[in-house]
């Protein structure tokens, strides 16, 4: 059979071969791998394109249709990407699901294969299913089918919710059954289902049921079995009436976190799913979760005398109103001060001080978001971007405006995410409009040198005022991010005059503080005049994960032919998505005689060609930099010469012009009637520019 196409949306198509080995088969339908591809590019994406049975119900194509509306973009979430309805000759219609693309096996599959998991593992699963959720439930939705086969543990290690088969808005679902449109009829699977889902009362289900469900599967992860069993009727009592069990496996700790998640009465659980993570959080760095009490039931031996000390503590409350308003005001312009700098620690310690003061829901929603964020800018100084991208989408969707900034300093370096200054330029703007003093200079940097938007010195100037005195102010606090910005304004000239000394004092106060980026810089500015100091740092940024460094070390050390070390730090810069990687693992698998340099490291770490591989990470480099010419050009050469893919000259020429179309939006000055290009930056440029591919092609 030919293959098939579809289309339903402007600027992309797919395709799928309905011959091909399905990648699986349920209840609802086919699964085959296929591939989206935007044809204004031509580049392509590896979908899973579901086709449904042909004798589905009405209602059972409204929710597959309801499914694939769900398009959140998450990292623990799998992508939803159309609905497509085909006519065939015979005007019958066959629908299909375009979702993301997985490599892996669903977590039942996990626990069958490895009965119990360590306590590690069961909560770094349960926190990405609990990301995950934070944005569902962000966006309005409750997903109602929690459970291991519901959840990808990938090959590349990351763990995304899946099936959004039965999953509603939350508004929309529970009026159904308030208005009677719609019987209470159990939803969901019942050895996961939460009390209220397994009574079918479905007026009362929200966010904490899908908690509940969480819960449950946290207990199954840790004792190995789960904690309701026998009948369906059994099963239905013990979610009604019994408390989950104890079990001598799980840690004190984890059944009090468990128990909280899965309380009877949807007003005593965790409230959101980010309440659920911190104390999970928590109990990784060796603390107690939020009411946590090895001595449970203490309280009872003073009850007898409590009427009276609740008298005492009104009359206290009313003498001493006064003082603690005057003390809550000055704990918060503290706090707020701390805040501003970017002292999130400091910030977090005296919220939480005012919160004792007078508890109020906005600060306790500061205290959460604060929780989130210095979580996500520790991890992001320690290189660990893929966790700081989840716990700053977390602290984003709580109005986190530094958690917009560093989304968006990720999405200009490619750290973290595909590289991508649109969706870096939308964060930055975001923060700076809740006020971010940081985001300003960065939109003052991006006007001032005309970064894909047009010049506007005015602009830039007036970015610069406003930011220059809270920058002072960081920097002055020894906040490392703020020396490092500040560097790059005296370096660059960014609101005040260039001056290169005074830019290295704050690039190494930054460095010496353990901010990788600064100690990456160092290198770049001290390589030529100071070798061992400028490795020196350059090693240290490495040894940090930073993935730029880490790819620059290893290519110079395949210059130096310490092939070994050179291919390891690729490797590691690969690790972490950085799309200059990708592109030199693919220089090193060419097969052997197309590379002479990639044939002596074959030769050198016993490693095998492999065009196809090479190939691969090409992609892979495109993939995670859309504006890699070099990529661009490297797949037009596979294509022409058919190196690891079929030979197709119409997709060489594609790619050539591509990597063509980048190379002209660079910046370059003229010198002799010829355009000059930043060596450094851009080394190969005007050769890719002026290629002539036609007597190839002929």
């Amino acid at each position: 059979m030919a293959i098939v196409r579809l289309q339903n949306k402007a600027g992309r198509y797919y395709e799928f071969d309905p011959d091909s080995v399905p990648l699986g088969r349920g209840g609802m339908g086919v699964v085959f791998k296929g591939r989206m591809i935007h044809t204004d590019t031509g580049l392509y994406d590896y979908v899973a394109i579901k086709v449904l049975l042909g004798d589905l119900s009405n209602e059972s194509i409204a929710r597959a249709q309801r499914e694939a509306s769900i398009q959140i973009v998450h990292e623990n979430i799998v992508r939803m990407y159309d609905f497509v309805v085909a006519t065939d000759g015979n005007g019958r219609s066959h629908y299909h699901v375009i979702s993301e693309y997985l490599e892996g096996e669903t977590l039942d599959k996990v626990i069958e294969k490895n009965g119990i998991l360590s306590q590690e593992e069961a909560i770094r699963y349960t926190k990405n299913i609990l990301a995950a959720l934070y944005m569902l439930h962000n966006k309005g939705y409750i997903h109602r089918d929690i459970d291991p086969s519901n959840v990808m543990i990938c090959r590349d290690g990351k763990v995304k919710l899946i099936d959004f088969g039965i999953a509603k808005r939350i508004t929309d679902y529970q009026n159904e059954f308030k208005n009677k449109t719609r019987e209470g009829l159990f939803i969901g699977k019942i050895n996961y289902a939460s009390p209220e889902q397994a009574e079918g009362q479905h007026e009362l289900t929200n966010v904490t049921s899908d908690i509940y469900s969480t819960g449950i599967l946290l207990f199954e992860l840790l004792a190995g079995e789960l904690p309701f069993t026998g009948t369906n009727l059994e099963i239905v009592n013990g979610h009604r009436k019994k408390k989950v069990p104890e079990n001598k496996r799980i840690p004190s700790k984890l059944q009090y976190v468990i128990r909280k998640a899965t309380a009877k009465n949807p007003a005593e659980r965790y409230q959101s799913a980010s309440e659920f993570m911190v104390d999970l959080e928590r109990i990784e760095r060796g603390k107690n979760p939020v009411g946590y009490n090895p001595q449970e039931y203490k309280w009872v031996y003073m009850a007898a005398g409590g009427a009276v000390l609740l008298l005492l503590i009104s009359f206290g409350i009313w003498r001493n109103q006064e003082s603690r308003e005057i003390r809550f005001r000055e704990t918060l312009t503290k706090a707020s001060s701390s805040m501003t700098v970017a002292l999130y620690q400091e910030a977090l310690d005296l919220y939480k001080t005012a919160n004792k003061i007078i508890r109020t829901d906005s600060i306790s929603r500061t205290i959460e978001m604060l929780e989130i964020l210095t979580r996500g800018v520790t991890e992001y100084i320690n290189s660990e971007y893929a966790r700081a991208d989840s716990l700053f989408h977390l602290a984003d969707a709580l109005n986190s405006s530094d958690a917009s900034y560093y989304l968006g300093e990720m999405s200009y370096e490619g750290i973290g995410m595909p590289k991508n200054f649109r969706r870096g330029f939308e964060y930055t703007s975001k923060a700076a409009k809740m006020g971010n003093k940081l985001a300003e200079y960065r939109l003052g940097y991006i006007y001032q040198n005309g970064i894909d938007v047009k010049a506007d010195y005015d602009k830039a100037i007036r970015y610069f005022e406003s930011a220059g005195r809270v920058i002072d102010r960081g920097t002055e606090a020894n906040n490392p991010e703020f020396q490092f910005v500040k560097g790059n304004m005296y370096m660059y000239g960014n609101g005040v005059q260039p001056n290169r000394k005074r830019a290295i004092e704050y690039y190494e106060s930054a460095a010496n503080l353990a901010y990788p980026q600064a100690q990456y810089e160092l290198y770049e500015i001290l390589s030529e005049e100071d070798q061992e100091k400028a490795m020196k740092w350059l090693r240290t940024a490495a040894g940090k994960g930073y993935p730029k460094a880490a790819y620059r070390l290893g290519a110079l050390l395949i210059g130096q032919q310490k092939y070994k070390d050179g291919y390891e730090w690729t490797l590691k810069a690969a690790a972490k998505n950085y799309s200059p990687a990708f592109r030199q693992l693919g220089a090193i698998y060419q097969e052997k005689g197309k590379n002479r340099l990639a044939t002596i490291i074959q030769q050198t770490l016993n490693l095998k060609g492999n065009d196809a591989v090479s190939h691969n990470y090409t992609v892979k480099a495109l993939d995670y930099d859309f504006d890699n010419y070099l990529a661009m050009y490297d797949i037009g050469m596979d294509y022409l010469r058919g190196n690891g893919v079929r030979q197709d000259k119409n997709e060489a020429i594609r790619y050539f012009e591509m990597a063509r179309k980048k190379v002209e939006q660079l910046p370059y000055k003229m010198e002799n009637g010829k355009r000059i290009y930043d060596e450094i930056q851009h080394p190969f440029a005007e050769t890719i520019r002026t290629f002539n591919y036609e007597p190839y092609i002929k």
